[in-house]
């Protein structure tokens, strides 16, 4: 069953239930777009802080009835071809997940909208517990690492390529550059 509903202050709220296990999913930069969180899922004011607040260093921590972490993953910005870093704060409880974001980690919002539409894949994800959604979620973020790595290694190789190569070395250019410099 899908749910979007909206929070005590009438804000949208995207959120799955089934078996008994709901995920909200929520884009959140102050505490006071996930505050329905803390009445919801009984979780402590400096957790919710720490989920919106940008952290230097991932965390995992124990509360009574949740557990609280923060995670963090390079994300691709392809209008500035540079690399992000994009923290993910988790709530995971019994029967609830909650996703913090600022930016789209385009995996986490990618399982979600699978959940949505697709009801045997969302039986599957919800199936094990909460908790077993989790590891879902992070198997798809270090999936997406793979690809990353590999446009990074292959960059890398074509620049070392050109820079080591005698016939079209970049280093041989700027040092006949040099030398014509003094001469």
């Amino acid at each position: 069953m899908t749910i979007t509903g909206t929070d005590p202050a009438n804000r949208p709220v995207a959120s799955i239930a089934r078996n008994g296990i709901t995920w909200y999913h929520v884009r959140a930069t102050e505490v006071r777009d996930i505050e329905f969180i803390r009445e919801v899922c009984a979780v402590r004011p400096l957790d919710l802080y720490n989920s919106v607040s940008e952290q230097r260093l991932p965390t995992v921590v124990t509360r009574e009835g949740y557990l609280f972490a923060l995670f963090h993953f390079p994300r691709l910005v392809p209008e500035r071809r540079a690399i992000a870093p994009s923290q993910l704060g988790v709530f995971l409880g019994e029967r609830f997940l909650v996703t913090v974001y600022q930016s789209e980690l385009t995996p986490v919002s990618r399982l979600f909208a699978i959940c949505q539409s697709d009801d045997r894949r969302r039986r599957e994800l919800f199936e094990g517990g909460a908790g077993n959604l989790l590891y879902f979620i992070l198997d798809s973020l270090v999936d997406s690492l793979s690809s990353m790595l590999d446009d990074i290694l292959g960059a890398m190789e074509r620049i070392e390529d050109e820079v080591f190569d005698d016939r079209r070395s970049s280093a041989r250019e700027l040092g006949l550059l040099r030398r014509d410099i003094a001469d």
